[in-house]
């Protein structure tokens, strides 16, 4: 299939741009030689800045400016003006805002999984199983479209970062962009970050949005006397990749630091509450835990608890977090002597 042209709408959310690779090198795969032109959120599109699936990468920022019946059809201009024409637009996004932008792009044929009413913007709405990880979700699209699974290659994480050589390091991740219901208390994470002292460097991860939470871990080292740790809280995301390319261990949410630990091959601890860990658990990762307990209320998949009690974060406790982290941290240790 001879395509010169095509733009890809990647997903909102940090992690899902991560677990969103997979399918981008199956696109590379399926359309070599063909321009590819990414439409990313300004966050998460520090990722592709310099990655070579991308033959350029536009920001979407129609979101932040308000009116979107008007910024959506101004940005599908710039794009068929600057990048186009398009023969394919690939969304995986569900929402009518994207689906709209990729008409407004002029793409004549316009592929994305099968959501609903916002379908009929799609020209090939293509079913995804229900339950399956959301890396498999994103491959889906690809390759359902394409009727084959010829060169679609393994479903691995991918993100471009450089190696380095650091001392024995843990990340500390304790935010999510997504809401409060996921995060587990800072005060929590402050004693984890203390214990682990003792044998990592400590480093603080995350968006400038999370400043509170690593003021309270950072004032917990403090008092303990803890010297050997870094608030690196607002790094950009290249240089936060760059960051955990090295690190022994890391712990954190269902976050988009969480699927980049997972992506780089970092020894992962990764704590569940509101969000189920069966569509975004560390995807193939075996240096891996997962540390939750299960209700009957969860997974509610809401931004902050329904029913105001957060139960499925508050009882996970600081030794359920040590535990697992001392216990992976054995076994990969095992594994790099082996």
């Amino acid at each position: 299939m001879v395509t010169s042209r095509v733009l890809i709408l990647l997903p909102t959310w940090l992690g899902d741009c991560v677990m969103c690779t997979p399918a981008l090198d199956s696109l590379r795969r399926q359309l070599a030689g063909a321009r590819l032109v990414g439409v990313c959120a300004p966050g998460p599109a520090q990722l592709f800045q310099e990655d070579p699936r991308f033959d350029a990468v536009v920001l979407d920022t129609t979101k932040r400016q308000g009116g979107r019946w008007r910024t959506i059809p101004r940005l599908g201009r710039q794009l068929r003006e600057e990048h186009g024409p398009f023969d394919l637009a690939f969304s995986f996004k569900n929402s009518f805002s994207a689906r709209w932008l990729m008409r407004n792009a002029g793409a004549p044929r316009r592929i994305g999984g099968k959501a609903g009413w916002t379908d009929l913007l799609l020209t090939d709405a293509i079913p995804c199983a229900d339950g399956q990880h959301y890396a498999q979700r994103y491959h889906q699209i690809v390759n359902g479209y394409f009727g084959s699974q010829r060169g679609a290659g393994p479903l691995t994480l991918h993100v471009p970062a450089p190696a380095r050589l650091l001392r024995p390091t843990v990340g500390l991740a304790p935010g999510s962009a997504y809401g409060s219901a996921r995060r587990w208390d800072a005060t929590r994470f402050g004693q984890v970050a203390v214990a682990l002292s003792r044998d990592f460097d400590v480093l603080i991860l995350g968006g400038p949005n999370e400043q509170e939470q690593a003021d309270v871990i950072e004032a917990a080292l403090r008092l303990a006397g803890v010297g050997n740790y870094r608030n690196l809280i607002g790094q950009s995301v290249s240089d936060m990749v760059a960051t955990m390319a090295g690190m022994t261990l890391y712990v954190g949410h269902d976050s988009g630091a969480t699927h980049i630990a997972t992506a780089l091959g970092v020894p992962t601890v990764v704590l569940y509450g509101s969000t189920s860990p069966s569509l975004a658990y560390p995807w193939r990762h075996p240096a891996s835990r997962i540390v939750r307990h299960a209700l009957p209320c969860a997974p509610c998949n809401r931004r902050t608890c329904p029913l105001q009690h957060h139960a499925c974060m508050k009882q996970i406790t600081v030794g359920n977090v040590l535990d697992a982290a001392y216990s992976l941290a054995a076994s990969s240790a095992l594994a790099a002597a082996g």
